[in-house]
């Protein structure tokens, strides 16, 4: 597809997806397919999911990036290892400040989207468990440390939010989530406009 691609003036952007490659791997994924076609959809959110402080992943892929997913997560300590849970922007234990003076350096002509998924129960990370690492054999140890520094500084949500469950839901458990859903991204813009400063400003 580089031909077409090229000959149409448009890039692939890969996603940093949920449990999939890390930053350095989707990296070298990036360079060998070509840089020249294809970049990467780089999401926050992500990250915690292969053990990675989202920090890292903007620093490895900020240069490549394409589009974003700004999404906010708690990580927290947990007796199996670490666990996350996706909350809304502002809510949870990722320091945006830094990660917004990367993305400001690194990518400044690259859109600002929310991604604002709330509403699902916490994910155990169980990196004290060998099998785990089958999916991350070749994690450094630098990188590691630094989301195991995360998750110790980090804490459950301390909100309340309505989990959704599996199967079919009562209409009144439907409506209530897509009330959550709507209340979470109104307050998710809002943190990001009132405390990280970031979109568009209209001139009348």
């Amino acid at each position: 597809m580089r031909s077409r691609a090229l000959d149409l003036g448009v890039k692939f952007a890969i996603e940093n997806h949920s449990g999939d490659l890390q930053a350095r791997e989707l990296k070298t994924l990036i360079a060998e397919a070509g840089t020249d076609f294809v970049g990467v959809c780089l999401d926050t959110g992500n990250p915690v999911l292969t053990i990675e402080d989202p920090l890292l992943t903007m620093e490895v892929l900020g240069p490549l990036a394409i589009t974003t997913h700004m999404r906010d997560s708690v990580v927290y300590e947990h007796p199996r290892g670490a666990a996350m849970q996706w909350v809304a922007m502002g809510d949870g234990s990722i320091d945006f400040k830094p990660i917004l003076a990367l993305y400001r350096q690194l990518c400044p002509r690259v859109s600002f989207q929310l991604e604002v998924i709330t509403g699902r129960a916490p994910t155990v990370l169980p990196y004290f468990e060998a099998d785990f690492w089958q999916a991350y054999p070749k994690t450094p140890a630098a990188d590691f440390a630094r989301f195991v520094n995360l998750a110790k500084k980090g804490h459950p949500l301390m909100a309340p939010m309505l989990i959704a469950g599996g199967g079919n839901q009562p209409a009144e458990y439907q409506a209530a989530l897509r009330v959550q859903e709507r209340v979470d991204l109104e307050r998710s813009f809002e943190y990001a406009r009132k405390v990280l400063d970031v979109g568009v400003r209209w001139r009348g």
